[in-house]
């Protein structure tokens, strides 16, 4: 009887990890930044909900740029979200401990250089990075795409996530893929 009961608990456990595989009713969210529409297709085959017209962009600035398909063919790293001026994305949240995780692939973008992505990410009043340089952290580490992963306390019932290029460095932007 109590291996039946196991099994049952178990494959109860089983269904709901699986069914609750999209973005936002997980309570986790998960932004393909600058895709036009959702996306499937990550390493665990999870949806990304799209920036675009999402309720955690509003009036949403910065250009939607899609990476040439033989650079990466892993979601978010497919899109990006450039910004030549401060932009804040707002995520209601419930006030606690949270883990935030941050996607980039720096590459040319268009006719923005690799180098000139010098950026500020604030969470809050926190300074997450300050004069973020992402192809140098890239060339650092001998990897073409990486994440940052953090974990925040959030006292509010929102996460105001910011992207501000540097001030020090004529003709910086910010991006973020996911």
């Amino acid at each position: 009887m109590a291996c039946h009961i196991f099994l049952l608990v178990t494959l109860t456990l089983l269904c709901t990890i699986e069914a609750d595989n999209s973005s936002i009713g997980s309570g986790q969210i998960r932004l393909d930044c600058g895709a036009a529409t959702p996306t499937d297709g990550d390493f665990d085959d999870r949806t990304w909900h799209s920036d675009i017209d999402s309720e955690f962009a509003p009036s949403l600035e910065g250009s939607a740029i899609a990476l040439d398909p033989f650079v990466t063919t892993t979601v978010p790293y497919k899109t990006a979200r450039i910004f030549t001026s401060s932009y804040t994305y707002s995520f209601p949240v419930r006030p606690g401990r949270m883990f935030l995780r941050l996607y980039f692939c720096p590459t040319t973008y268009g006719n923005y250089a690799p180098s000139n992505a010098r950026f500020r990410v604030t969470a809050g009043k926190l300074v997450i990075f300050e004069n973020l340089c992402a192809s140098q952290t890239s060339l650092a580490a001998n990897v073409s795409s990486f994440f940052h992963e953090y974990s925040l306390n959030v006292t509010s019932g929102n996460l105001d996530l910011s992207f501000s290029p540097s001030t020090d460095h004529k003709g910086s932007y910010a991006f973020v893929n996911g």
